[in-house]
């Protein structure tokens, strides 16, 4: 608790500009990643971060020393694992991003164009796949298709999934509202399900248990159009509803995606203050860590006077020693054991003064004597 005290009376308005700082840096980052698979990862990281925190802070070493490791382990498989998602959040903190997101328009246009491409294949019994990535990454998770990088429309819908095309087992991969590949497969689910569902609706069910990703299933035998998301599929039959879904549900990605200064500032208030509480704590670990000086007033005891002299002059009894050290390891100096001995066995009634060696103060091995004020005690003895 004393260590904590010390910490804290070091604080300056700098240190606390700092905590602010990354503590919005960390907020952002929540509201970009919350509810991808990334994040439900990162909470298990963040345990661990917080764990070794505390047993860095409390001098834990056996603890801090397995998980630092394990904690250097785990990033790196995150940054091999997730480097696409690594790689569109960078995208996304590109400032010209604002000049180029697609219009509130454009976004109705293409949502308008999907439904009326899906009325086409119910009409028509063709069967369609398409997929919508959203916050997840599912280039790691599906084999890839042809790049097209277009605009969705329609006619292009239909023209990939008539019986006759050669992309019409595959599905069609929308990423940032842009007709990204074509004739794509994606992973069949594991889990059981109703035997009524086919091939495509397995691949869809497998896609979404493993992302967020919204898939849009058009069945060819019972022409039907289904919504799946989140490992669960929904049979609509009704276009007005269907047309509402995907704004919904395609409108929270666009939110979700870039987080507003509102939600930065007024939402989210306790997520805000757990991390702050613990962005400080990490602070304390940060800053217990940093090589500082302090002065301290260390009284003086001199040993080994001869028995035959005296003091014809009674020397100081204190001395201003400044030590340096890391900030923890000064926070848990206790400053009354300091003493500096003053060793007198050599002095004479000629003696003026004997220097102060810093190798005659005791303090921890991890704290070193940086300078001594005054550096030689005035002496002046006699003979009894």
């Amino acid at each position: 608790m004393e260590s904590a005290i010390y910490l804290i009376t070091q604080i300056r308005w700098r240190d606390v500009l700092d905590i602010l700082m990354v503590t919005a840096i960390v907020v952002w980052l929540y509201l970009l990643v919350r509810g991808t698979r990334a994040f439900r990862i990162l909470l298990g990281l963040g345990l661990v971060v917080i764990i070794y925190l505390f047993a860095h802070f409390w001098g834990l070493v056996l603890t801090e020393w397995f998980l630092q490791g394990l904690v250097q382990a785990v990033i790196l498989f995150i940054l091999i694992i997730f480097a696409p998602e690594i790689r569109q959040a960078l995208e996304r903190l590109n400032p010209l991003r604002i000049w180029n997101r697609p219009a509130k328009s454009d976004f109705d246009d293409e949502i308008e164009e999907v439904v009326r491409a899906c009325q086409y294949f119910v009409a028509h019994s063709i069967g369609a796949m398409i997929v919508y990535e959203r916050n997840d990454s599912v280039a790691p998770l599906v084999r890839p298709g042809i790049p097209v990088q277009g605009r969705v429309r329609e006619e292009t819908l239909v023209a990939l999934f008539i019986t006759s095309a050669p992309t019409h087992d595959g599905a069609a991969w929308i990423r940032d509202d842009v007709l990204h590949q074509i004739g794509v497969f994606l992973p069949i689910s594991e889990r059981d399900h109703s035997k009524k569902y086919g091939s495509r609706h397995l691949a869809a069910l497998g896609l979404s248990e493993s992302s967020d990703a919204l898939v849009v299933v058009v069945s060819e035998e019972r022409r039907v159009v289904s919504v799946v998301q989140d490992g669960r599929l929904e049979e609509v039959d009704d276009w007005g509803r269907f047309e509402s879904i995907l704004r919904e549900e395609l409108g929270k990605t666009v939110q979700l995606r870039q987080p507003t200064l509102g939600e930065l500032i007024s939402k989210e208030w306790r997520v805000k203050v757990a991390t702050l509480l613990l962005v400080t704590l990490a602070w304390f670990t940060v800053a217990g860590g940093q090589e500082i000086e302090g002065v301290y007033a260390v009284p003086i005891q001199t040993v080994n006077l001869p028995e035959h002299l005296s003091f014809a002059l009674q020397p100081v009894d204190q001395a201003f020693v400044t030590l340096s050290g890391t900030r923890l390891a000064l926070a848990r100096l206790d400053s009354s054991t300091l003493r500096i001995f003053l060793d007198l066995s050599d002095v004479s009634p000629a003696t003026r003064s004997v220097p102060i060696h810093p190798s005659r103060i005791h303090v921890p091995p991890n704290i070193q004597v940086a300078r001594i004020e005054p550096q030689a005690v005035a002496i002046e003895v006699e003979t009894r």
